[in-house]
């Protein structure tokens, strides 16, 4: 998980404060969307790291416009510490739908009570 961290802030230094990559690693909670965190509430909250640390499996992270499983990415940096550069673990892994909170778009919403 630490070494998923710096790559993580690793990427983020590169890309600096360009705004196209504004919405870039942000953590996204597959079932409850009041737990999804940006990357910057991720790394300077201790509480928030530690709760996604031990929920990562919950998790994707959004990168360029493509979803990732955060396990994944986490597996594959500790797997492959001589490449454990986070675009490697992008390029090895496969992208994910992006998740919808609260349920499946399929389901029933009441709009209006009478």
């Amino acid at each position: 998980m630490k070494k998923l961290v710096v790559v993580i802030l690793t990427i983020l230094m590169i890309l600096g404060s360009s705004s196209v990559f504004a919405e870039d690693l942000d953590l996204i909670h597959r079932y409850d969307a009041s737990k999804n965190y940006s990357f910057n509430e991720f790394v300077s909250s201790d509480k928030v790291f530690e709760f996604v640390g031990n929920n990562l499996p919950d998790y994707v992270i959004e990168f360029s416009g493509s979803y990732y499983n955060a396990s994944d990415i986490d597996t594959y940096i500790n797997n492959n510490p001589k490449n454990a550069a986070f675009i490697h673990a992008v390029n090895n892994s496969p992208t994910v739908p992006k998740p919808t909170p609260g349920g499946s778009s399929d389901e029933l919403t009441v709009v209006e009570i009478y």
